[in-house]
């Protein structure tokens, strides 16, 4: 099918649900810890423990379900010493049986210069972090494997953050939630062969191919594995699918609020290389790539971070174009004919793919850059139409065309956007801030990546839109902000779990309302279903 899309046609409902809803409604409200299990695999033993997670139902009736989660399960070796910025090394067999009743540390996030919906209170970080945790239903030794959910976070975030204990209990899957390198830990690169980047994905690609060969011993069905990513995570699943050697170990896609298609002028989220910049200010550059290389290695995390505190520009490291992992413009990967890329785009349109937006992503924006930009805090957000039109609708127009604008151009974007008819509405600019962010950074890829997908008519394509508020759990939400803003429906995903809510910096005080277990409900139950249905 082909999905069309208008700039201010949002729907009124919390969730467009594309499969039916369970009769269940679920919102964790305690866990508690009980017995060990043990679970052989050719790695050796993983001991996990089963747990018992408390919701409530629709009618406010608490039910209790045990689960088992296996936490920190190595799927690489080590990227340390040598390791630092190369492709990682399966992990060897371990001879004791790996503890996997605590989790791990969480990748060290390279001080990156961006605000994260998703801030762990006292987060271990470290350098060796390349494990994954499982969550799953407490039938471990049904008949019947369970679908599973492979969840990619965004980015700056850990793994620590999405515990699914309510989502695995509720929804019948197996979730694996996987920490891959992040930063310029993750995609340092000078464009070469020596140092190309795009070492995260090339995390995310192993423990994709360790879930496809032991997800089994877990109670999980390799043949029915989704993956399920938010952000940059959500660009990323898709970029994986682009990669050959993903082929026949991932059957479809949940991308929520990221695409690798952007609209800006670029066409593409595809980032020049940084880091001659990086390898400079620490001493390491105006040498041979090897060299740098070397040189970097010697490098304290400290020293590195420093680095990027220093700079003047924004160091902000992403997936490269290497001629390996991605092979050219992922746009023009999706949308190409002959056999140049033929691999890459079938493995895409060959899936099942569903893609989301919250309708008021653009609120993180504003504490990300109008409110600085228009010389306003975010929670007052003062501005009035004339500095809509002078100074927001010029910078999102070059941000998407780049160079001068013409004044038409301005004209219509500004009247698509303003009520003519309430001229005088000192909330109407903040909304229009609002709803043109949302539509430049996630709508309007987001649909473009949709069509692209749909018009082979080779496999499903859907989208939803989400527009139930979790206020302020969200750091990145104003108070007068009337909507869904970004991560908003992740939130939702994972059931407003207890621990995850004890381990986010604002969610110690946060009780769902009716509207939200709702919501919570209706999102679990068609990202679920879709996993096992398509």
């Amino acid at each position: 099918m082909r999905v069309g899309f208008r700039a201010r046609s949002y729907l009124n409902s919390s969730l467009v649900v594309v499969s039916s809803a369970l009769t269940l409604l679920v919102v964790c409200v305690g866990f508690s810890r009980a017995e060990e299990l043990v679970v052989q695999t050719t790695l050796g033993n993983v001991t996990g423990s089963v747990e018992e997670v408390t919701f409530n139902d629709d009618i406010g009736t608490e039910v209790t379900e045990q689960f088992v989660q296996f936490l920190g399960i190595p799927y690489a070796e080590p990227p340390l010493g040598n390791r630092r910025f190369t492709k990682p090394e399966p992990k060897s067999a371990w001879t004791e049986s790996h503890n996997g009743t605590f989790y791990r540390p969480s990748c060290h996030h390279g001080n990156q210069q961006v605000t994260s919906s998703f801030d762990v209170v006292d987060d271990d970080i470290s350098e060796d972090c390349l494990t994954l945790d499982i969550y799953s239903p407490f039938s471990i030794n049904s008949s019947t494997p369970y679908t599973v959910l492979v969840f990619i976070h965004s980015s700056p975030s850990s793994s620590r953050a999405f515990v699914a204990d309510v989502l695995s209990s509720y929804g019948q899957v197996v979730v694996v939630v996987i920490n891959y390198r992040q930063g310029y830990l993750g995609f340092f690169s000078v464009g070469n062969d020596s140092v190309s980047g795009n070492y995260g994905l090339w995390d995310q690609h192993l423990a994709i191919s360790w879930v496809n060969e032991h997800i089994a011993n877990f109670n999980g069905d390799p043949d029915m594995v989704t993956l399920v990513g938010h952000s940059t995570g959500a660009s990323d699943a898709i970029l994986q699918t682009l990669y050959a050697g993903n082929m026949g170990k991932i059957k479809g896609v949940v991308a929520m609020s990221g695409t690798p298609i952007q609209t800006y002028s670029t066409n593409s989220f595809m980032m020049t290389s940084v880091g001659d910049t990086l390898a400079t200010m620490v001493g390491c550059g105006n040498r041979s790539s090897q060299d740098t290389f070397t040189c970097l290695r010697t490098k304290s995390l400290q020293d590195l971070d420093a680095a990027v505190s220093a700079s003047k520009s924004n160091m902000n490291f992403k997936p490269v174009i290497d001629g390996d992992f991605i092979k050219a413009n992922p746009h023009e990967i999706i949308t190409s004919d002959g056999n140049m890329y033929a691999a890459e785009r079938d493995g895409f349109l060959g899936l099942d793919l569903l893609l989301g937006l919250n309708n008021k992503e653009g609120g993180a924006h504003v504490g990300l850059m109008w409110a600085q930009l228009l010389g306003t805090n975010v929670s007052s957000f003062d501005i009035d139409s004339s500095q809509f039109r002078q100074i927001v609708v010029p910078t999102a127009m070059r941000l998407i065309f780049g160079g001068n604008i013409s004044e038409s151009v301005i004209e219509t974007v500004n009247f698509q956007y303003s009520d003519i008819t309430d001229p005088t509405n000192v909330e109407k600019p903040q909304q229009n801030v609002v709803d043109l962010s949302t539509d430049i950074d996630i709508a309007a890829p987001l649909v473009k990546t949709a069509n692209a997908h749909s018009m082979k008519n080779i496999s499903a394509t859907f989208v939803y839109q989400f527009s139930e508020e979790v206020g302020a759990l969200n750091p990145l939400t104003p108070s007068w902000l009337d909507g869904a803003n970004r991560a908003d429906d992740v939130y939702s995903l994972f059931g407003f779990s207890q621990r995850v809510l004890h381990t986010l910096a604002n969610g110690t005080n946060f009780t769902p309302t009716v509207n939200q277990r709702n919501a919570s409900r209706y999102m679990m139950t068609t990202i679920a279903n879709f996993a096992k249905t398509g």
